[in-house]
């Protein structure tokens, strides 16, 4: 999806008519449209989801304790501050409502600034400064290292005005003052770490789990999953993809006649070079055995082709490459199936696939079946 696209899409909702009643169906959709990313990647979408829970848990956590606070407190004990207090408590529940609907970069943001008006209702009430050792750990888990430290600074900077704004003193001595900044500092310090060792070990397992040791492409599972997501999303969006089935031919023979080890290097070679040869946002998986599934997104019927024929003889120079050098040749079959003239289920799209592969490996092998056309 490039750019022209996205802002394209982005105004088709923005000027459809919108019931008042229930926008937020509405406005989940131009989440997702605005929000999505052609280059992001299952891990970053796992990692997004625990983000999204996240952030749906402490909206709700904080919106409910905001409203035992109002209830169990009388409202003179609050002031001022008594409608701030209700509204943000009202706030903090939108939020999990947002989050909950799947806005999750706009739930993302709105967190902090809501910690940090928190954290200065509860100063201002003098009800201790404690609250501040809150943020750190949240606002970092749910956003990169640099951006995290950029929203923290900008927290502090909002709540030392509101509470300057307000005219409250926070009765510190000195050395008090002095260890409550030592203390905060070297708890941003002591999250940043924890929180980046911890995303690049999620990175590790997650690689394992979601990538085929073998060939380096993703797992049948992920692929699954993935193209069930992108089949919802462009069923809103009216956006044509294609799925790609490729097999290798005479695979068996390779395995019989050069041993397993060479048809392992084989596999090897065309997950990198279709790791290294597919656009940006494409998603490429191993199917199991010798075949591998293909999502182009974004792709109408010629390009699908075009991309399928420029896959095909790529391979096929690889296969010459490897005859010149003893090895076994390769050349493979693909079948294609385009969003939604082959179908707009999941089991329509696999089973078209499916056929346009098997009518290639009967045309003679070294062939494309489908996109409306017959390549060899």
């Amino acid at each position: 999806m490039n750019e022209t696209t996205r802002l394209a899409r982005i105004w088709h909702l923005l000027k459809s008519p919108v019931k008042l009643r229930n926008p937020l169906p509405a406005l989940a959709t131009l989440a997702e449209v605005s929000d999505w990313r052609d280059d992001e990647v299952p891990q970053q979408v796992a990692l997004r989801r625990q983000q999204s829970d996240l952030t749906l848990s402490v909206s709700l956590v904080m919106s409910l304790f905001a409203l035992l606070e109002l209830l169990l407190k009388p409202q003179s004990g609050y002031g001022k501050w008594y409608v701030f207090s209700v509204v943000l408590s009202g706030a903090f529940l939108l939020n999990a409502v947002l989050a909950w609907r799947g806005l999750t970069r706009a739930a993302g943001y709105l967190l902090p600034l809501f910690l940090a008006l928190f954290v200065a209702v509860q100063i201002s009430q003098h009800t201790g400064m404690s609250w501040i050792f809150l943020v750190p750990p949240v606002v970092l888990f749910l956003h990169p290292l640099r951006r995290g430290l950029m929203l923290l600074a900008g927290m502090l900077i909002m709540v030392m005005l509101i509470v300057s704004v307000a005219h409250v003193q926070m009765a510190l001595r000195s050395e008090e003052s002095f260890e409550f900044i030592v203390s905060i500092l070297i708890l941003v310090v002591v999250c940043a770490i924890i929180v980046e060792q911890l995303q690049k070990s999620l990175g590790s397992v997650a690689t394992m789990a979601f990538r085929d040791p073998l060939t380096g492409l993703y797992r049948r599972s992920v692929f699954e999953e993935s193209f069930l997501n992108h089949l919802r999303m462009v069923q809103r969006s009216r956006q044509n993809f294609a799925l790609l089935m490729l097999d290798i031919d005479n695979f068996k023979t390779v395995n019989d006649l050069f041993g397993h080890a060479a048809g392992d290097a084989l596999l090897r070679e065309i997950g990198e070079l279709l790791r290294n040869n597919l656009r940006v946002g494409d998603i490429a998986a191993r199917y199991g055995g010798d075949e591998f599934l293909i999502l182009l997104g974004d792709c109408p019927i010629s390009q699908a082709a075009e991309i399928a024929d420029r896959l095909r003889v790529q391979i096929d120079v690889l296969g010459e490459s490897r005859q010149s050098g003893g090895a076994c040749r390769a050349t493979v079959s693909m079948g294609i199936a385009v969003y939604p003239g082959d179908g707009d289920t999941v089991e329509a799209l696999f089973e078209a696939a499916d056929r346009h592969l098997l009518a290639a490996k009967q045309t003679g092998k070294d062939h494309i079946v489908g996109a409306r056309a017959v390549s060899t």
